[in-house]
């Protein structure tokens, strides 16, 4: 409940306070708690309901140091999340990663937290701004962002609903949130109509968890964002300066999500020149970066598209939950760009605790060129093993005459059978040890 009433308010620039409230975090003082509870630090701008007009403290309070509060406003929020962050430490015995979600964050509050974008309103308009503000806060450091999917207030339509949950599938923060006073939403509410869009959608999410988890091992060591407006990848196109309704997860995926009503067609910027091949994520279709195309959509419609020269690893069984996934083969798409190359990277852990910090993680190069696709570790600590393995492989590319497949791995080569479609190559049942560098060459 996150209207009190009156109430005394932690001040987090002291330190004797950071550790007493990190404190409350232990299971003998968390009434309730487990250890797959996680935190959500909400109403931390501070927000005071009182008669004062900005609805925070006010600006002379005096924080420890005798510093005012108007000189640390913004930093508020982020030190409660760091004392947050401290007390799920140390009650797992730092061996547990946190979750946190606050509404009030700052530079710097990316080690500690998600965010999402606050109390939003389920209109369309709403639903558009949810791409540029995490877009935004992304350039600013801070990628793991969503907004509430259907609006905090009021009540979105059938049509709106599920086209939120089609575009909030690509931003990095996801869940459906609104306030007590609404209408029962969770989606099997809707009509099986519904019911079968917003399932897509979330498959959608959870067939890529592989590479949204792999972007953000990537970001904590280089700061990339996870996702970012086509301009960052595309510097020198000025056309997409402003382009605030498309995006690109990492650099290989293009998403440009349906976010009016009523409509059938929508104009796709794609970007690169005449040379860059992007591919139609579900009929693999090919389009070149030569600007604007119209795209046909329906309400089944997510436009989605990969770059041509990257490898996309996916996991494909549907599952209830992440956690069901863990074990499950991968799948790895080929891209192939206009020189028939493409290379994509994976990296696993144990998706838990900090082992990863003390080198217990793989991190896997996956290169295509000359119709051998090979795995490579860019980084393998032999004291990480995953149980895991790649069980299919799909080249979206003719058939080209290709008969057959070969597998090279431990020594070892082994012919294997393909599946050849019009605009596909697929091996599958291969169970490759994701532990074993493997050579597989088309034929």
């Amino acid at each position: 409940w996150c209207w009190p009433g009156l109430s005394t308010y932690l001040d987090f620039l002291n330190p004797a306070t950071q550790e007493f409230y990190s404190g409350l975090y232990t299971f003998d003082k968390f009434n309730g708690s487990t250890e797959n509870t996680y935190i959500w630090n909400d109403m931390n701008e501070p927000a005071v309901f009182d008669d004062n007009k900005e609805k925070t403290f006010p600006k002379e309070v005096l924080h420890y140091g005798n510093v005012k509060h108007r000189d640390v406003h913004n930093i508020y929020g982020f030190l409660q999340t760091k004392g947050t962050y401290q007390g799920l430490i140390n009650r797992s015995k730092n061996n547990k990663r946190p979750f946190i979600l606050s509404r009030s964050h700052f530079a710097g509050s990316q080690r500690y937290t998600a965010i999402w974008t606050g109390d939003n309103t389920a209109d369309w308009d709403h639903l558009a701004a949810s791409l540029p503000m995490c877009l935004s806060e992304a350039l600013a450091g801070i990628s793991f962002c969503g907004a509430d999917v259907g609006g905090f207030f009021k009540e979105p339509s059938e049509e709106l609903i599920q086209r939120w949950y089609q575009v909030g599938a690509w931003l990095p923060f996801y869940r459906e949130h609104s306030t007590f006073a609404s209408k029962r939403r969770e989606p099997y509410v809707f009509p099986k109509h519904v019911q079968t869009r917003i399932r897509a959608a979330l498959r959608q999410r959870y067939i890529h968890l592989p590479l949204w988890y792999t972007l953000f091992w990537e970001h904590s060591q280089t700061g990339d964002p996870v996702i970012s407006p086509l301009f960052y990848h595309y510097p020198d196109d000025p056309n997409i300066l402003d382009l605030d309704t498309q995006l690109l997860v990492g650099s290989n995926v293009m998403v440009a999500p349906v976010m009016k009503s009523d409509i059938s067609l929508i104009d796709v910027y794609f970007p690169g020149g005449k040379d860059e091949k992007w591919y139609d994520a579900n009929t693999y279709n090919i389009y070149r970066g030569n600007g604007y195309l119209p795209i046909n959509v329906t309400l089944d419609s997510v436009p989605v598209y990969y770059r041509g020269g990257s490898v996309i690893s996916r996991k494909d069984t549907p599952r209830p939950s992440s956690v069901d996934t863990y074990d499950d083969d991968y799948t790895l798409y080929v891209f192939p760009n206009s020189e028939n190359c493409a290379e994509g990277f994976l990296y696993v852990d144990d998706m838990e605790t900090f082992s990863y910090q003390q080198g217990e993680y793989a991190y896997i190069h996956l290169k295509f060129d000359n119709l051998i696709l090979k795995s490579r570790f860019k980084y393998y600590n032999i004291a990480y093993q995953a149980n895991t393995k790649i069980g299919r492989i799909v080249y979206a590319l003719p058939s080209l005459g290709i008969k057959s497949a070969k597998i090279i791995t431990k020594g070892l080569s082994k012919e294997v059978p393909i599946t050849c479609g019009s605009h596909y190559v697929e091996l599958s049942n291969l169970k490759l040890d994701i532990m074993d560098s493997f050579e597989v060459h088309l034929q």
